[in-house]
């Protein structure tokens, strides 16, 4: 779905020195424990237990970044919210181009695996959580002073549709 070309490396933060001994262990063990949809490791940890909370450490950070790349879509969207200034101050690295890069590929997994089997299921944490409509606010207010040129692409059209009045039911399929 997306060209890479003339978009950043996702490399612009690099967090995994700073996942615990602890930490590491639990995201290799998360392959192994049964999960409704692949892309769903996030909601399977000791952070997860606690839903879709904001990330306020680096330590958070780094283990999320560590999940976002072993392919967790939610564990991408908190980690990319979390690397921008809408948080306010808390101990955590700050990088808007990386912060926005995280959203927007969480919010693209999502468009790419909807209709795969239990995804639906494993997506319902994200619906009626305002986490949700504030990724979508900051997408679609920062794609232009980053320079990108995202406002057609579905990312976007699943933003506003998200930031619309029309989402209090959402279906993917429609």
């Amino acid at each position: 779905m997306n060209e890479p070309h003339g978009f950043y490396g996702i490399y612009q933060v690099w967090l995994g020195n700073f996942v615990t001994a602890d930490q590491g262990w639990e995201a290799m063990q998360l392959r192994n424990v049964p999960r409704k949809h692949s892309r769903f490791f996030y909601p399977y940890t000791r952070l997860g237990q606690r839903g879709l909370q904001r990330l306020n450490t680096l330590t958070e950070q780094a283990f999320c970044q560590k999940l976002a790349h072993m392919g967790c879509i939610p564990s991408s969207l908190l980690l990319g919210y979390s690397l921008t200034r809408e948080y306010g101050d808390t101990g955590r690295v700050i990088c808007e181009v990386s912060g926005y890069q995280y959203l927007y590929f969480g919010i693209e997994g999502i468009l790419q695996h909807y209709i795969e089997p239990g995804f639906y299921e494993e997506v319902q944490l994200f619906f009626g959580d305002p986490l949700l409509l504030e990724i979508c606010w900051y997408l679609l207010r920062s794609y232009k002073p980053l320079g990108l040129d995202h406002g057609d692409h579905p990312v976007m059209q699943f933003c506003q549709m998200v930031t619309s009045d029309s989402f209090s039911y959402p279906r993917l399929d429609s």
